[in-house]
Protein backbone atom coordinates (compact mmCIF):
# COMPACT_ATOMS: atom_id res chain seq x y z
CA UNK A 1 0.00 0.00 0.00
CA UNK A 2 2.59 2.24 0.78
CA UNK A 3 4.96 1.58 -2.30
CA UNK A 4 1.68 2.80 -4.38
CA UNK A 5 1.29 5.67 -2.29
CA UNK A 6 5.08 6.84 -2.81
CA UNK A 7 4.73 6.04 -6.57
CA UNK A 8 1.50 7.96 -7.03
CA UNK A 9 2.78 11.24 -5.23
CA UNK A 10 5.90 10.85 -7.47
CA UNK A 11 3.94 10.37 -10.45
CA UNK A 12 1.49 13.48 -9.56
CA UNK A 13 4.71 15.13 -8.83
CA UNK A 14 6.12 14.65 -11.93
CA UNK A 15 3.05 15.57 -13.90
CA UNK A 16 1.81 18.55 -11.76
CA UNK A 17 4.22 20.93 -13.69
CA UNK A 18 3.21 19.76 -17.07
CA UNK A 19 -0.20 20.91 -16.34
CA UNK A 20 0.89 24.18 -14.85
CA UNK A 21 1.88 25.28 -18.07
CA UNK A 22 -1.09 24.58 -19.77
CA UNK A 23 -3.66 26.33 -17.18
CA UNK A 24 -2.00 29.19 -15.90
CA UNK A 25 -5.23 29.77 -13.74
CA UNK A 26 -4.21 26.52 -11.82
CA UNK A 27 -0.77 27.96 -10.49
CA UNK A 28 -2.45 30.66 -8.03
CA UNK A 29 -4.68 27.25 -6.69
CA UNK A 30 -1.58 25.33 -5.54
CA UNK A 31 -0.02 27.45 -3.57
CA UNK A 32 -0.63 26.35 0.33
CA UNK A 33 0.35 29.78 2.12
CA UNK A 34 4.23 30.15 1.74
CA UNK A 35 5.01 26.55 0.28
CA UNK A 36 3.95 25.53 -3.28
CA UNK A 37 2.10 22.11 -3.33
CA UNK A 38 4.88 20.24 -4.49
CA UNK A 39 6.93 21.21 -1.85
CA UNK A 40 4.44 19.38 0.42
CA UNK A 41 4.26 17.07 -1.65
CA UNK A 42 8.12 16.29 -2.04
CA UNK A 43 8.13 15.89 2.02
CA UNK A 44 5.00 13.75 2.24
CA UNK A 45 6.90 11.62 -0.32
CA UNK A 46 9.79 11.43 1.86
CA UNK A 47 7.98 10.86 4.97
CA UNK A 48 6.25 7.26 3.28
CA UNK A 49 9.65 6.75 1.94
CA UNK A 50 10.68 6.67 5.67
CA UNK A 51 7.99 4.71 6.87
CA UNK A 52 8.64 2.06 4.65
CA UNK A 53 12.41 1.99 5.47
CA UNK A 54 11.64 1.52 9.25
CA UNK A 55 9.41 -1.40 8.30
CA UNK A 56 12.10 -3.23 6.44
CA UNK A 57 14.58 -2.83 9.35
Amino acid sequence: MSIISSETIAWIMFTLPIVETEIPVFIDNLILGKPHIIDKLGELLLDIDEFMKTLQD
